[in-house]
């Protein structure tokens, strides 16, 4: 089985919005994530059968989904203080085993991201990159 490959977006003026998101979240959610990302990274399917780690968006914003993991904030006796749940958006091309973010967010109780418009965006930037704007360069 071939590892897969992620890849973020860059703007034409050279933003890297992932990178700049991951750089400033806190280690612990940063390690949730490089552990959700190894997991899935030797994960042969992720459609079928459905993996925890992925969701395919099916409706406003279709063709991305969403990587989901939990890295709550502890206090010091290891209880949750806050639960948090992270969401990474991008999109599939399993046909390739590639995965290209363009954003990242917190999803609330309620369903709500935070910021209200990280899905939004990331939708945004993908259609910027089908249309020949930005590039996927590794995701380091």
């Amino acid at each position: 089985m071939t590892s897969w490959t992620f890849r973020q977006y860059v703007t034409n003026w050279d933003e890297w919005p992932f990178r700049n998101w991951y750089n400033l979240q806190d280690p612990h959610v940063r390690n949730a994530f490089d552990f959700t990302r190894r997991i899935l990274e030797r994960t042969d399917d992720w459609l079928r059968p459905r993996v925890h780690e992925f969701r395919q968006f099916t409706k406003w914003h279709v063709p991305l989904g969403e990587i989901r993991f939990r890295a709550d904030d502890l206090d010091s006796h290891g209880r949750t203080m806050t639960p948090r749940r992270i969401r990474v958006f991008g999109l599939l091309k399993p046909e390739m085993r590639e995965f290209i973010v363009y954003g990242a967010g917190e999803e609330e109780r309620n369903g709500r991201y935070v910021p209200a418009d990280a899905a939004d965006k990331a939708l945004g930037r993908y259609r910027d990159h089908t249309h020949g704007k930005g590039e996927a360069h590794a995701l380091d």
